[in-house]
C-alpha cells in the first residue's frame, strides 16, 4: 500500500514539473528561439573592428554644434573630387550640386534635372571654376531640353541628412580679410535609416543623435568615415572656397584607411 502511494506522489510530482515547463515558455525568456539563440542580441555585435576617434579636446559644444549644420547646408560629406589642375569631372559636380541646390530641381521626362546655369553658379560659389556647357563634348551629361542645355539626374537613392561630429579645427590667416580653415569631422551612418528624412520621418530619433553627436557621445559603431576639407572664408561662417579635401574610409578590419 506504501509502495503504490509513493509511486502515484511520484507520477504527480514528475507531472507537475512537466507542466510548469511547459506552461508558457515566454515568461522564461521570451527572446530564446527554437534554434536556441537569443533573437534580441542577433546582429548586434560589430562588423567593425573598433576604433579610436581622437578628438580635439578644446572643442566646445557649441562649435560641434555649428558645424553639425555646415556640413549639412553646404554637404561637405559629397564633394566632387578636386585635381591640381582642370576642372573636376562634372558628374561629380553635377551631383554635388544636386545636393546644395535640391531644391532647384526642375521636372525632366521621368525624373528630374538641373539647369547648366545652377550646376556653374554652383562650381564658381565653392570651387571658382565654370564649364563651358555649350561645349558637345559634355554630352550626354548635358542635353537640350525645351531650348535650355540641363545636366539629369539619374534615378536613384539620395541621401538627404549628414551626421557629422567636428573632431578637429584650425584657422590661419593667409591674407588681411581671409581665412584659411582646416576642419576634420566624422561621419555616422545609420543602415535602418540611411535614406529617410530622420528629422521630419523620426524626429526624437534625431534629436537623440544630435544630442549624441555634438556632445562627442556617440558609439564609434556607427563612423563610417573620417574627412578633412580645407577652405577660406571671410567671416568664420560662410566658405569663400573650397581648397582641397581627402576622406579615411572604415575597413571592418583596418579601421579608417585612405583609398
Amino acid at each position: 500500500m506504501k509502495r503504490s502511494i509513493c509511486l502515484l506522489l511520484s507520477i504527480l510530482l514528475m507531472l507537475t514539473l512537466l507542466c510548469s515547463c511547459g506552461a508558457n515558455p515566454k515568461e522564461a525568456d521570451s527572446n530564446i528561439g527554437s534554434d536556441g539563440i537569443d533573437d534580441s542580441k542577433v546582429g548586434q555585435e560589430s562588423v567593425y573592428a573598433p576604433v579610436t576617434i581622437l578628438r580635439d579636446s578644446s572643442l566646445k559644444v557649441e562649435q560641434r554644434e555649428f558645424f553639425f549644420d555646415f556640413v549639412q547646408e553646404h554637404r561637405l560629406d559629397f564633394l566632387p573630387d578636386l585635381p591640381e589642375e582642370g576642372l573636376p569631372v562634372l558628374s561629380q559636380m553635377k551631383w554635388y550640386a544636386a545636393y546644395v541646390a535640391a531644391d532647384e530641381w526642375i521636372p525632366y521626362e521621368n525624373g528630374s534635372a538641373l539647369t547648366a546655369e545652377t550646376v556653374n553658379r554652383v562650381a564658381q560659389e565653392y570651387f571658382g571654376v565654370t564649364y563651358d556647357l555649350n561645349d558637345l563634348a559634355y554630352e550626354p551629361v548635358v542635353v537640350d531640353y525645351n531650348g535650355a542645355r540641363v545636366l539629369p539626374l539619374e534615378i536613384g537613392s539620395v541621401k538627404l541628412e549628414v551626421f557629422s561630429e567636428l573632431i578637429a579645427y584650425r584657422e590661419e590667416v593667409v591674407e588681411k580679410g581671409l581665412t584659411k580653415v582646416t576642419a576634420r569631422f566624422v561621419l555616422y551612418g545609420y543602415n535602418e535609416y540611411e535614406y529617410s528624412t530622420i528629422s521630419k520621418d523620426y524626429p526624437d530619433v534625431y534629436k537623440e543623435i544630435r544630442h549624441r553627436i555634438v556632445n562627442g557621445q556617440e558609439d564609434q559603431e556607427y563612423a563610417r568615415r573620417i574627412v578633412e576639407v580645407v577652405y577660406t572664408t571671410k567671416d568664420g561662417l560662410t566658405i569663400e572656397k573650397i581648397l582641397s579635401h581627402r576622406a579615411q574610409y572604415r575597413d571592418a578590419e583596418k579601421g579608417f584607411v585612405s583609398y
